[in-house]
């Protein structure tokens, strides 16, 4: 009979998990989302302060209804934002890329 293996992250603490090989991660869950990135680090008081500035900055995510919008209108969107600092033959053709999209 095979013996359970043990779990890949171990919580530690609110939102701060460890890795089997002793990196730290947040796990965080924001607007019906979980979020989770490695905090590059094995120390656990340095990860606990990176874990507080992670959670700072996803406190600044937004839900609304541009969230959910398709690939064709944030291509256009893109392009009217870029168009001033492309010339007039790259700004047509990047124009007949889009729309073919």
């Amino acid at each position: 009979m095979k013996k359970r293996n043990a779990p890949v992250f171990v919580r530690v603490g609110p939102n701060l998990y460890r890795y089997k090989s002793g990196t730290y991660y947040a796990f965080v869950k924001k607007t019906g989302r979980r979020i989770h990135r490695s905090l590059h680090t094995n120390d656990r008081k340095l990860a606990e302060r990176r874990l507080a500035d992670f959670k700072s900055r996803t406190d600044d995510l937004v839900v609304s209804d541009r969230a959910n919008t398709c690939f064709g209108t944030l291509a256009r969107h893109w392009l009217q934002v870029q168009n001033h600092t492309l010339s007039a033959s790259t700004a047509k053709r990047k124009t007949q890329y889009v729309e073919a999209i």
